[in-house]
């Protein structure tokens, strides 16, 4: 009786898997894959990044300062502004999102080969990176443990780091004419590895943590990532939109299906995708 059980909890999971492999999302999705290419892409790199150091707290007498001087002050006294280079952040930002959609099917373009790129065929695409803000912070961050039935908690203040990404995304040469703009924002901070710890002897507890500063080239490193990341995003973005034109239940609304290329893998997401601003 107990072999039973377990076979047709088997065979329940097997079924599970098999409907959830054969949803229409997963079925169009798979067939958007089957191009060898997606066409063609020139992104336009912004001019400039706008920075802003919120650690106001560390001013003395900010309140007093007039906003130029405020401003000033808290740009000298960032621990990481004042070192960011605009280019070099740009550079990777790009660099590495041209590289993630050359892996994804996409011919790639930048500004100086725009007449080039007015000469495709279609399907191509121009993605304005049209803005993009980096804002110094600290946030407050919670460890908690329980030892002889009571809860030790601690509350740490890191550095971080936030990237906030407008990318303005249209078809050339389409029926539509019109730009989606598309925004994400990601953070990185300081790593802190600790624990608490009960002594033997006393049984008071202390907290023991290191913390690994967040330095400029990590910053340098996200912004890569970012750009890999939102080209993931972007081509997401338009395998749900052919999602959108083929869906054919009328019951529901499509899910949201995201494509691991590192996996091969398609499935569905709730957060790991882009804002669209109207």
């Amino acid at each position: 009786m107990k072999h039973q059980r377990i076979i047709i909890l088997i065979i329940i999971i097997a079924v599970f898997q098999l409907l959830l492999s054969c949803t229409p999302e997963k079925k169009i999705a798979k067939e958007f894959l089957k191009k060898e290419k997606q066409g063609s892409i020139l992104v336009i790199s912004p001019d400039i990044i706008y920075m802003t150091n919120l650690k106001k707290h560390e001013i003395e007498n900010a309140d007093s300062l007039d906003q130029y001087t405020l401003d000033s002050s808290l740009y000298y006294n960032s621990k990481f502004m004042q070192y960011l280079s605009d280019s070099v952040f740009i550079e990777k930002y790009i660099n590495n999102m041209l590289e993630e959609f050359q892996n994804l099917g996409f011919d790639t373009y930048t500004e100086e080969y725009f007449d080039v790129f007015l000469s495709l065929e279609s399907p191509s695409y121009i993605l304005n990176i049209s803005q993009l803000e980096l804002e110094e912070d600290l946030k407050e961050i919670t460890d908690e443990d329980f030892f002889g039935g009571f809860a030790y908690h601690v509350n740490i203040n890191v550095n971080t780091l936030t990237v906030y990404s407008w990318l303005e995304l249209s078809t050339v040469n389409s029926s539509e004419d019109k730009k989606e703009v598309l925004y994400d924002d990601h953070y990185v901070s300081d790593d802190v590895y600790g624990y608490f710890r009960e002594s033997l002897l006393s049984s008071s507890v202390k907290y023991e943590y290191a913390i690994d500063s967040l330095k400029v080239d990590d910053i340098y490193e996200f912004g890569a990532y970012l750009g890999g990341l939102y080209a993931d995003y972007v081509f997401d973005y338009l395998m749900n939109k052919e999602i959108e034109k083929q869906f054919a239940v009328k019951t529901r609304s499509p899910e949201y299906m995201h494509y691991n290329r590192y996996r091969n893998k398609l499935y569905p997401v709730k957060e790991s995708r882009f804002t669209i601003v109207e």
